[in-house]
């Protein structure tokens, strides 16, 4: 066996080429990767033997978590990932389906447990072939490479969850079924209650800035506001005085318009686009007048560069 597997450049490209298909939104994430060693391959094919015997490979001898900052970003990057041309295949949820017979008398520990495990998130994508010939370079030699799948998982987290994840991985999924956890129930229960104790968390800091965002509208503070309400990287966190004047007119009908377009909307519109939009406070303000308010007074306002764009986002649109 070769006691040498260099997986990093195959690690560092995919982990690149994720990073850059998320800049286009501009959500604030962490996204790390990591390649398999050998004893943790070793590991696994010992622990899953019966499975790999029955003609299954390994999909995550590279791995790639998404750690997001918010919860309800969490279903923008799973749609969006599904949808790329080379995930091919969803990993089972760690959240079972009760299947309850009435026949069988269920205990209400197990029936507890299940309600409150996690979903692990997960997808399964496929190497390109230039990364899958390096792949087969780097485990040539090794008598396992016939048990390695050219493919690599990406799980899907929130900040907070992830700190919970790792504890849970390394300290009972290892080794779940080693016979402590017979008499050590009501603490596996107490570690799945941590986790919904900061689902709810996760929602309170969400619901937060939301506020904030409306005291923000309140006062006409049209920067905290697109900061607070849409949580993304602004790589300009600042109005022009045309924009703020005409946010702020009247009645301020136009500000509380833009307050009330939705963000995963916006994630959307990015999305959308066909090139990458410098995320600017002023462009967002632009992207979201062309898709909710179409006010003529701030399309007269969009620099010529963003008003092709745009008219490029609209027309697409049309067809």
């Amino acid at each position: 066996m070769n006691q040498q597997i260099n997986l990093s450049p195959i690690v560092n490209e995919i982990r690149l080429e994720i990073e850059q298909r998320l800049e286009k939104l501009g959500l604030f994430c962490r996204i790390f990767a990591r390649g398999k060693s050998l004893s943790s391959i070793g590991h696994k094919l010992k622990m899953k033997a019966d499975v790999y015997k029955e003609g299954k490979k390994m999909q995550d001898i590279v791995g790639v978590r998404i750690v997001l900052y918010f919860a309800d970003d969490v279903d923008v990057v799973y749609k969006y990932m599904k949808e790329l041309p080379n995930c091919f295949d969803e990993s089972n949820s760690e959240k079972e389906i009760l299947q309850i017979d009435e026949d069988i008398p269920l205990k209400i520990g197990k029936l507890y447990d299940k309600l409150f495990m996690p979903e692990r998130l997960n997808l399964i994508f496929r190497m390109s072939p230039e990364i899958t010939e390096r792949l087969r370079m780097a485990l040539d030699g090794c008598s396992f490479s016939d048990l390695i799948d050219n493919t690599y998982e990406v799980q899907i987290r929130t900040i907070f969850s992830e700190g919970w994840h790792e504890v849970e991985h390394d300290l009972r999924y290892k080794c779940k079924d080693d016979p402590m956890w017979d008499y050590c129930r009501e603490e596996s229960r107490m570690l799945n209650g941590i986790y919904a104790s900061l689902e709810t968390t996760e929602a309170s800091m969400r619901s937060l800035f939301d506020n904030i965002a409306y005291k923000n509208l309140k006062r006409r503070d049209w920067v905290a506001m697109l900061r607070n309400k849409f949580c993304i990287r602004f790589e300009d966190e600042s109005l022009s005085r045309d924009v703020c004047d005409l946010l702020s007119a009247g009645n301020a009908k136009l500000g509380k318009e833009l307050y009330k377009f939705r963000r995963g909307d916006l994630f959307l519109l990015l999305r959308s686009l066909p090139t990458r939009m410098p995320r600017k406070m002023d462009n967002i303000v632009f992207l979201i007048n062309r898709a909710r308010m179409k006010d003529e007074s701030l399309i007269f306002l969009e620099p010529l560069p963003i008003s092709s764009l745009l008219n490029d986002l609209d027309n697409s649109v049309g067809d």
